[in-house]
């Protein structure tokens, strides 16, 4: 009976490690995809202002600024998503979005879509693109603080919605 119970708890605790090192892994893989997403975001937008000359597409972003939810609209004032734009103008092969966020939403719980934001020297000059990393690496929290927007667009996405990744053109 001892044996028994030597080798459940055996098992048990191996199991526990092996379920951590997985739950690791799988955010590791999550932060990959979203630092993928990225890219192509960059790429598709650098894609489409070499096509029409900006970096805005309008009609999308929050009031058709093109700023705000990437990947989000809900009719009334994200009317169209940037992601859905860039996908309608064969600049994506996607609608890419958060892995752990659903695409017509812009959060589940504590973990938001992404974002985009235009530099203060408007439009034409880049475009920046911002992701919530689950295990930043230090290289990564650097790309959001050097992150061509304000301060305060940069300190809101930091303090509001726990960003810490960014890409610009």
């Amino acid at each position: 009976m001892i044996e028994m119970i030597f080798v459940v708890s055996i098992i048990a605790l191996l199991s526990s490690v092996v379920f951590g090192t997985l739950a690791e892994a799988r955010k590791n893989a999550r932060d990959r995809l979203r630092i993928g997403h990225m890219q192509q975001a960059v790429l598709a937008s650098r894609l489409y202002a070499e096509k029409y000359g900006t970096y805005h597409i309008p009609g999308t972003g929050k009031n058709g600024t093109g700023n705000g939810w990437f990947p989000f609209e809900n009719g009334s004032g994200y009317t169209k998503s940037t992601a859905e734009a860039l996908y309608d103008e064969g600049f994506l092969d996607e609608e890419i979005h958060d892995p752990l966020v659903p695409i017509d939403s812009y959060n589940v719980g504590d973990h938001y879509q992404y974002m985009r934001y235009f530099p203060p020297d408007g439009e034409n000059s880049g475009v920046c693109y911002f992701a919530q990393l689950e295990k930043p690496k230090a290289e990564n929290l650097e790309a959001f603080e050097n992150a061509k927007v304000g301060d305060s667009i940069k300190n809101s996405l930091k303090n509001n919605y726990n960003m810490n990744y960014a890409q610009c053109i």
